[in-house]
C-alpha cells in the first residue's frame, strides 16, 4: 500500500512545527543576511554550543545509560534557545561575533528564528532551529558523538 504525501498545511504554525510560514520572504532574508555570513554563523553556533557543554555535561552526564551528549538533543536545543534569548553583542567576540551580528540583522529585518522538531531524513527524531530557510542543528552529535556538534544546512536538504 502506498501513502500519498500530505498536502502542505496552510495557516498558523503549530508550536515547533518544522514549516516555513512565508518561504519567499524567508528565502530573501536568508540570502541577504545569512548566506553571506554562513561561515561566521557556523562559528557563532559552535561557540554558543561550546559555552553550554560543560554545564549540561555536569547537569546530566548520563541519559538512559548513554554519556553526554548522546540522546540529549532536546536538552541542548533548549539550553541554546535560552542562551540566545539573553545573549548580548558584547558577550561575543571574534568571528562568532560577526555570525551573531548577521543573525541579529536577520531577526531585526523580520526573519524567523525558532526551535523546531521532527523526523530528520526520516531516520532520527531531532530538535533543531529553523533560521529563515536554514536548518541549524546545535545538537548534531547526539546520535553520533564523532559528528561535529553543529550542522547548518538548507532546510530543503
Amino acid at each position: 500500500m502506498s501513502t500519498l504525501p500530505a498536502a502542505p498545511r496552510e495557516g498558523p504554525l503549530l508550536p515547533n512545527e518544522p514549516r516555513i510560514a512565508d518561504p519567499a520572504r524567508e528565502a530573501a532574508l536568508t540570502a541577504t543576511h545569512l548566506l553571506p555570513a554562513l561561515d561566521e554563523l557556523d562559528a557563532f553556533f559552535r561557540a554558543l554550543r561550546a559555552g553550554l557543554d560543560d554545564a549540561l555535561r555536569r547537569r546530566l552526564p548520563m541519559k538512559d545509560g548513554k554519556p553526554y551528549p548522546k540522546g540529549q538533543c532536546l536538552e541542548i536545543s533548549q539550553a541554546a534557545q535560552q542562551a540566545l534569548g539573553r545573549l548580548q553583542p558584547q558577550d561575543v567576540g571574534g568571528t562568532p561575533a560577526r555570525g551573531f551580528a548577521a543573525l541579529m540583522a536577520f531577526a531585526r529585518a523580520g526573519g524567523t528564528v525558532r526551535q523546531v522538531w521532527g523526523a530528520l531524513r526520516e531516520t532520527y527524531f531531532q530538535n533543531a532551529f529553523l533560521v529563515g530557510t536554514l536548518y541549524v542543528d546545535v545538537a548534531n552529535d547526539t546520535v553520533d558523538p564523532a559528528k561535529p556538534p553543529v550542522e547548518i544546512l538548507p532546510i530543503a536538504e
